[in-house]
Parts: C-alpha cells; structure tokens; sequence
C-alpha cells in the first residue's frame, strides 16, 4: 500500500458531498441505537442484528471514535453522556462532510429540522421526497371542502412541488437541489411512462378510500405522480434520485431491479432529465452499471451499500458499478439517517473501500495513479458538485462553522471541564443556575479508586480522602483478591491535585473511621499531614500514629461515649460482599448528603463549616497525581436521569422578592428534580473549564413538572404539530443597553456606554471589539446572530439572531442573553434588558417574528397576490388567535409593570390592539420578504415582548392563542395603515398597566385550560407580586439593570 500513499493522502484529506441522507433524531427520540447498524425492522429481526458482520465491524468503529467500551451499552452510554451536539460535532468533523443533501420525507421520532444540521455541515440542501408529499396533500384538507379529485390534486402537487426550488421560497436550506422517488417501496419500478388518467384516477379514488393518514400504493397513482415529478424536474433542471436495490422489509427486492426504468430512460421526452439510482442498486449492481453506461442521463450512488455490507460484499459492490460505467457519474453517499453516527461510518468506510478499489484498479492497469487520485476527487466531490450544483471550491478547512469541541479524553487539563452550570428562567424570567464540580474524563486503567474531599468553606483548605483498590484484571474488579490503600492529602483547594502521601490503611479501617460524629473530624483532619498510619485495636478505638510523638494516639471520644463504632455491624455484613452501594449508602448516612444509585459526586452543606464532594472513578499510577476525574459514563448515568435537586418554590419567586410569592400555589415544601438537556450544554465561550446546559423541570425522571416552561412550550407545540401539522418558528430582536459605572459624588452610577443616534457608525466603532467576541461566543454554541447595530437609545443596541423553530428559539434566546451580559461584564461593562431602565430614554424591547412550517417549507405566507393580506389561511387564523388573545398574551411577554413604561405611543412599541401591514406602531406587523412584492408576506412581528419575559412561557402562550385561532377558524379585523395614536380613540389602547394584563388573563379561559391552570395560576401571583411591590416603591425599577 506503500508505492500508493498518493492515493491514501487524497482519500484522508478531500472534503466530501454527502449526496443522500436522512435527518438526525434527538436522545430521546424513541428510535432504537441499534438501527444504526441495520436496515432490519421490529424486535425479533433486531435481535440477530448484533450477529451481521457489518454490526461487529462498525461497531468498534464507534468506540474506537469514542474511546469507550466496544461494546453497544458502552457506545449508548457514551453518547448520552457527551449531548448530540458534541458527538455531531465529533462525527461531522471526522467524516469530513461539507456539503449534506437530506431527504426529509422520512417522519423519525424527535427528528431536527434541515436547519439544525447547518450547525454541522456548512451546505445543507432539500431532497424532496414525491411521495410523501403527495401523501400530505390527501391528507390535508380538501380546497374549499369540495372532493378530490385527479385534476384537482394534480394542480395542488405541482404547484406545490414547484415553490421548493423557488429562491423566495423560505424554507429553512431555501430550496431543493433535487427530487426522489420511493416507487420501489410502493409498487416498483417499471414506471408506465403513459398511464392514462382514467387509471390514475381509479387509483386515488382507491386511495382515498382507505382510512387515513393514506399511504399511496396503486401502481397506477404512483406512476402518475412520478412522471407529474419528471415534468418539474425538467423544468428546474433538478435530478431525480431513485431508491433501487435493497431496503426495508416492505420492499419487493425483484421490483426494485432499475433495470426496470427502462421505458422512461427510453422516452425521449425526459432524456434529459438526470436520475440517479441510490444505494449501489445492490445486489443489482451490475445492472446499474450497465444503465449508467448506455442511457446518458443515469448516475450512480453507492450509500447504504457502503457500510451496511462486509468489506468484502462493500469493494464488490462498488468494483461491479465500476466495471462498465464512467467514473464521471458515480458518486458518494452516506445514507445517513437518525443517528450522527451513520455519516461518520458512511464516510469512513467509504474512504476505505475506494482505496481499497482504486490500488486494485492501479496494480490490474486500469488506472494511473494521476487517474486515480481524479477519480477519487470525482467520486467524493466534483461529479456531485456539478450535478446539484454546489460550490465545490470550498472545503470544512475554508469554511468557519462554530464547533463545540467534544470533551474526549485528552491529557491537556485546560480541557477538562471542572464546572457545569445547569441553567433555568423561573417565572419571572430571571436566569438563575446551579454549578455541578466535575470533569469529563474518562480514564481507565488497571486500578479504581474513591475520593472523598472534605472543604473548609471558611479556611479553603481541604481533606482528600483516596482509597485505591488494585485489581489483577477487568475482570476482578470490585471482586477477588485486591489491596486496598486509603490516602490523606490536607492541602489548598488549588492543590489539591499534588502529591499524595501514603497511609497504610485498610478499608474496614477507614469505614470504621467513618462512624465518628462530623464534630469529630476537626481533630482529626487537624492532623491529618502528620498521619502515616492507623489501625483499630481490640475495642475498636481508632488508634493513630504520630510521627512527631512516635506513638500510636487515641483519635477522640466515640458517640455518646460508646466503645464500639456504630457501622461495625454494616462493615461485617455489608461491606465485605463488595456492594458498591454499601460505599454509597455509609458515606450519605455519615454525611447526611443524599447520593443517588451510582452517584459520583454531590454536594451538600456539612455540619457548619464543611463542603463534601464524593467521587468514585478509574485511574492510573501516571494520572493520579495530575487529575481529580469524574468519569462521564457514571456521571451522566446519574445526573441525566436523576437530576439536581431544587424546591418547589423556584417557581413562585417574583423579580423583587426571593421569597415565595402569595397566591401561586407553591410554597417551601416539596422538591423537583431539575434534569439537564444535554442537547444545550455548551463549552462556555468565556470561562476556561465550563459549561453550561439547560434543564427540565420534572417531578422525577421522566415525570414533567406542570409548571417547567419549557415543557409548556413542549406540549403546546406538539398539540400544533399533531392537529394541524404545523411548526411555530420564532426569530428574536434582542434591544439591550451597555452602561459603565461611574462615581459621583462617592456614588456608584451606571450610565450609558455613548450617546450615539440610531444606527451610528460611531457606535458601532466604539462597540466593536465588544460585538466581535459577542460574535465569536455565539457562533462558538451555533447561535446564528444576523446582525448588530446600534439603537435610538444612549447605549442602547440590538441583535437579531436568526430564526428556527420555536423551541430552539426560546433556548437561544436564554444562552444569547447569557453571552451578552457575561462578555460586556469581562469589559467592565454592564447588558441590560430591562424594558425601561431610564424613563426618560427610548424602551427596548425582544420583539419576536412568528412564521409557521409545514414538513420545514413556509406556510404562513399566501400565494401570490390571490390571498387576503398576503397570508395564507391557516397563517391568518393563527395570526388571528394572537391578536384576539393578544391583552392576556403581555401577561407572559410583559411581565412587569416597567414593561408598560415602555409600551407607550408613538415609539414604535405597539400600544393599540390593531395590526398592520409593515406598521412599525402596531402591536402586530406582518411583514415581506426581502425582493417580493408587498402583495406577499413571510412572518409577523409581535412587539410587545421584552427582555424580562420568560421566552418559553411567552411563545407557549403565542402557539396557544394561534390554536385558539386555527381552531374556531378566527377572522382578522381590517389592518391600520397609519398610528394608530392620530386615530383618536377609534382604536382601543393596548393594557397600560400589568394589573390590567394579569386580569385579562386571569378572565381567559381558554388560555388557563390550555396552557395550564397551575402554571398560569403561579405567572398570575408572581405577576402580583411585581405590581404591588413596584407600586409601593416608585423608584424600585432602578435595580432590575442587575436581574436582567
């Protein structure tokens, strides 16, 4: 392989076009893991899946990529612990993929929209599935309630098939790159290039009858819509790519021969129309091979094949496409679907077999080695690239897409993450967190050891306790015959990680040990450097050698004076059986810390003066002496599943008080379990060795609390996407202030950071450095920031950030906001949201733009000019619901009564309930899209939402209203195209007050019962609250600056 390094450096290095894949799911999407590694389907087939030879393969793959266990519950449990950014992040940047085209037709559980893979990939593009949307059409609502019919349906598919390539089209990869038909699933490929439309007609009538949702079957409806898809294809110039070969178990292997498509390749009418047939054809290779050589319009794609057969069956398979047809039309894919694991197998077995052909082609003189290294260029990138037209001048090295880097193991301890802290937005939409002490590594080695660090809050020194059991091999881990050493380091918090000194000690020595009351380890972690060794003599009094005296001393009174230690019993019937738990349980009952099953670190108060962190992981003689280690297998076991917890009354604390509010039905007693969503966690941009996650409200493990925000959001939307298909997208307008602290008069003060007008250039010089690394944090956790600039305020600025689907909005909204105000605080400055933190400046507020999707294509706007106000139907009933529901609404997204100082006339806030076409005064504003006619609007714009807003709470209750609307199919009133203030009382204001806002909600009905009548209970009492301790204290507005 030596005389071809030619080759293997051009098969690492060339960034790759993914032609064909999938999107990929969240953790908790309920599609198993398994199915990474197959193509079978239900429980019984999946059992022999582990058994195939591409299974075992493509498994160690996994855990050499991971460095975990090579095994399936060590790869699973590695990747639920390191969050489905960091392992996208892994496995994108390992495979090497620059450009991804996804078929979005398949419906996974918990699948991420095309937008989210462009965290990853720095070109997403749409495949369009044919069948699929057709089938969303039958089973939509029939225009103007009248039947179906052929003709009917036909002017709605293609309409419709036509706006995805359309440049204004605002779907989230802004058009198709190609079409693709699933014909071998339903009823094969020999496509009847003339089906009449009696036939097709006769199949949808067949179709409909069916009970829905409809799966279209009929041969003849099929072939229909198929050559109806050829028709667009040929007008867009898009290639139609054909499933062929093998597949699911629904499939009819002797159907998907694409030899088959022969009549259409033959009709001349669509010669040139180009079509690539998927997954290598297998085991119809050859046959594909031959098509590709003869018919000029036919490509090839070998993903699926390559990696889900052997090595072997992979390098037939793609020498067979090979022997006949031009490399100038084979082209790689991955197939990937689900998982982010499947690209990155996709890619690397791809890149093993096309060397493995390409030096076989070289040695049997069917290549030059310069040959060679085209065709490798061709069949990765350039023949994909012309096809679909993507830019193939660029490569992931030239393209700056923020990646989080994967916490693997690394022996750089800059790396290694020491703090988490685990983020929610109560009620009143103050940011607060909890910080969890812990480090990703995962070491392991041919010895464990358990830790328990004791802290002097008050003295910052600390005790480290060590015990270290040597095991002969894995196998007799925490079994067989071991030697036990227990360890004592008094040293610095920041030293902690020295040298440790030695004790000989043994482990029911240590246990023993454990029984004295926490008053009693003053003396002996007083003495602790001095110790060497200590033992237990006949009574069970501990006995402990100093080295000073050079004698063995008593280590203090037992409790109540008793002569035997009170675990003694435990030692002799629990400890000896090497139950880990026994470990667990002694140190919480000692401690009073409550450890979960296989907990590895906690934090509790102990007794006055003490902090103490157990932890219990894998080490080695090297590694000892430099790392304090977590291992992330059983951290995440522990903390994903069980959380942190925290009282009830997180949610019941106002902006002014942390005390449980009156009225919300929450008080001091009771707990929740705050579970971080390992999808958010993020490496802090600003601060070395942290992260930050968002978390879940629940009752238990897997039990949502009805008061967590973000479920709220959850279940709203789901109640949106199940009754109407539709998604709620969201982009944020974040208005902030930038003051600096001066001294007068001895006084601390904050005033503004210039005083620059609207959109000053000078602003944004002197801000610069600042929006730069606000930039940089953001794109670092793949928050797409559109643009800065400066505002009307003195120091006041804005920054949109980019829109997506609402759940993902509210959550970058939150991180945002952490970047914000953490990157001007290391300037010395200080971010504000607060809606009027001056009363005699200009407000700011977040105003939000609203749009709908429907399978990720924009629904909201109307077609053309032949719909009322440029919105669809379905977009102006939602809108409607917001509008009619828009006073209790700013209960939510206006949550103080400083928010109403700033919702005020003719400064562009939206005070009058009324709505407008691009009317900056009106509360709502529908808006265009850049380059079309005004006849045709894209989203619209809520501005009464500020920056104290809880996000997730103010976009539940926005999705909420927007069912309201879509449900009793509410009308819009006519749009005001002037101020609404000149108007002179003939539109009714906006509240003006939070008091009228709250009563508002408190009288709405639908939004209680929606929304939740708990949750929306505990937003009434905390909103309460504010208004009456504001009311009372006029000049209190003046320190939100330091809450928000």
């Amino acid at each position: 392989m030596e005389k071809y390094s030619e080759l293997r450096d051009a098969i690492e290095n060339i960034d790759l076009i993914d032609t064909h894949a999938h999107n990929i799911v969240s953790l908790n999407s309920t599609f198993p893991f398994i199915k990474c590694f197959t193509e079978a389907d239900g429980d019984e087939a999946l059992s022999y899946a582990p058994h195939s030879l591409s299974f075992k393969r493509s498994l160690r793959d996994l855990a050499d990529l991971y460095e975990c266990d090579k095994s399936l519950d060590g790869v699973e449990t590695c990747r639920q612990g390191l969050g489905l950014s960091l392992i996208s992040d892994k496995c994108f940047e390992a495979a090497k993929i620059y450009a991804l085209l996804i078929d979005d037709g398949i419906e996974f559980d918990q699948m991420h929209d095309l937008e989210w893979h462009r965290n990853f990939v720095p070109f997403v593009g749409r495949i369009v599935r044919i069948e699929t949307l057709a089938e969303k059409i039958l089973n939509g609502e029939i225009p103007d309630e009248s039947k179906w019919t052929l003709d009917m349906f036909a002017k709605i598919f293609t309409k419709m098939l036509n706006s995805y390539p359309l440049k204004f089209c605002s779907t989230v990869a802004d058009k198709a790159v190609g079409l693709k038909s699933i014909a071998a699933y339903r009823s094969g490929l020999e496509i009847d290039p003339y089906v009449t439309k009696m036939d097709a007609e006769e199949g949808l009538v067949e179709v409909l009858s069916s009970v829905k949702p409809v799966r279209i079957q009929n041969k003849s409806l099929i072939d229909f819509i198929f050559m109806l898809s050829l028709d667009v294809a040929l007008c867009f110039n898009l290639p139609v790519q054909i499933h062929t070969g093998f597949g699911d178990r629904d499939l009819d292997l002797r159907l998907s021969n694409p030899l088959h498509l022969r009549a259409v390749l033959e009709e001349k009418k669509y010669s040139k129309c180009c079509f690539v047939l998927l997954h290598a054809s297998y085991p119809f290779s050859k046959e594909a091979s031959y098509l590709a050589c003869v018919y000029p319009q036919v490509y090839l794609d070998f993903g699926l094949a390559v990696p889900k057969l052997s090595v072997h069956g992979m390098i037939s398979c793609v020498k067979e496409l090979l022997e006949i047809a031009p490399i100038k039309k084979v082209m790689f894919s991955t197939d990937g679907y689900a998982f982010p694991e499947t690209f990155y197998l996709g890619a690397k077995r791809a890149r093993a077999v096309l060397l493995s052909v390409l030096c076989d082609a070289c040695d049997d003189g069917d290549l030059t080695t310069h040959e060679a290294v085209e065709a490798i260029e061709d069949i990765f990138k350039q023949n994909a690239a012309r096809l679909y037209k993507i830019k193939a001048d660029f490569s992931c090295s030239k393209i700056d897409i923020p990646r989080n880097p994967a916490v693997f193991k690394s022996n750089d301890s800059h790396q290694n993450t020491v703090l988490v802290r685990i983020i929610w937005v109560d009620t009143s939409g103050q940011h607060r967190c909890r910080e969890m002490f812990f480090n990703l590594d995962l070491i392991r080695s041919d010895f464990d050891y358990r830790l328990l660090l004791v802290v002097n809050r008050y003295t910052s020194s600390s005790h480290l306790i060590v015990e270290t059991r040597f095991c002969a091999s894995q196998e007799t881990r925490w079994g067989g015959s071991i030697e036990t050493r227990v360890e004592y380091i008094e040293e610095s918090v920041e030293r902690i990680k020295g040298v440790f000194k030695k004790m000989e000690v043994t482990l029911g020595e240590i246990f023993s040990l454990f029984s004295y009351e926490v008053k009693n380890l003053s003396p002996l972690f007083k003495n602790v450097s001095e110790v060497h060794k200590m033992y237990f003599d006949d009574k069970g009094l501990a006995m402990v050698y100093d080295e000073y005296s050079d004698d063995y001393e008593y280590l203090g009174p037992f409790i109540d004076g008793s002569t035997k230690p009170i675990f003694d019993d435990f030692l002799e019937d629990e400890f000896k059986s090497t139950n880990f738990s026994g470990f667990v349980d002694l140190f919480g009952n000692f401690f009073d810390i409550r450890f979960d099953e296989g907990l590895t670190l906690v934090t509790r108060q102990l007794h006055v003066h003490y902090e103490a962190y157990a932890i219990v992981g894998f080490g080695n003689a090297r590694q000892i002496e430099d790392n304090v280690v977590v291992p992330a297998r059983r951290f995440y076991d522990v903390v994903r599943k069980n959380g942190v917890g925290l009282s009830v009354a997180c949610m019941a604390i106002s902006s002014s008080c942390d005390g449980v509010a009156d009225g919300t039905n929450l008080t001091a007693v009771g707990e929740i379990r705050l579970i971080p969503d390992l999808s958010t966690k993020w490496k802090i941009p600003w601060a070395e060795q942290e992260e930050m996650v968002l978390a879940d409200m629940q009752l238990k493990p897997g039990e949502p609390w009805d008061y967590c925000p973000r479920e709220a959001l959850r279940r709203v939307s789901k109640v949106l996407k199940d009754e109407f298909n539709l998604e709620m997208d969201a982009g944020f307008e974040n208005e902030f202030y930038l003051l600096k602290n001066v001294i007068r008069e001895g006084k601390e003060e904050w005033v503004p950071f210039d005083s620059t007008p609207y959109c000053s250039t000078s602003a944004f010089d002197a801000a610069s450095s600042l929006f730069q690394e606000m930039n940089l944090a953001l794109q670092s956790i793949h928050i797409s920031a559109e643009q800065f600039h400066a505002e009307s305020g003195k120091g006041q600025f804005e920054i949109a950030l980019g829109h997506t689907v609402c759940i993902h909005a509210a959550d970058n909204l939150v991180l945002a906001r952490e970047v914000i105000r953490a990157i001007a605080r290391k300037h010395g400055l200080l971010a504000t949201f607060t809606p009027k933190y001056s009363l005699e400046d200009v407000g700011s507020g977040c105003h939000v733009h609203i749009s709908l999707l429907e399978n990720g294509m924009n629904v909201f706007m109307g077609s053309g000019g032949s719909s009322q106000y440029g919105m669809s139907k379905v977009g102006k009933e939602f809108m409607a619901g917001v509008f009619y529901h828009l006073p209790s609404i700013m209960a939510f997204t206006a949550p103080l009564p400083n928010s109403y100082d700033r919702i005020q006339p003719n400064t562009w806030s939206g005070a009058y309930h009324c709505w407008g076409k691009e009317n900056r005064e009106a509360p709502l504003r529908t808006a265009c899209p850049p380059g079309i006619s005004d006849t045709v609007v894209s989203n619209f714009e809520i501005k009464a939402f500020d920056g104290c807003a809880n996000p997730h709470l103010g976009l539940a209750s926005i999705v909420a209203s927007g069912i309201d609307g879509l449900r009793r199919n509410l009308s819009l009133p006519e749009p005001i195209g002037t101020n609404p203030f000149s108007l002179h009382g003939k539109v009714q204001r906006l509240p003006t007050k939070l008091s009228e806002s709250v009563e508002a909600l408190e009288k709405d009905i639908f939004l209680k019962d929606f929304i939740g009548e708990k949750l929306v209970t505990a937003v009434i009492g905390v909103r309460k609250a504010d208004n009456e301790f504001f009311t009372k204290n006029k000049d209190a507005y003046k320190q939100l600056i330091h809450k928000y």
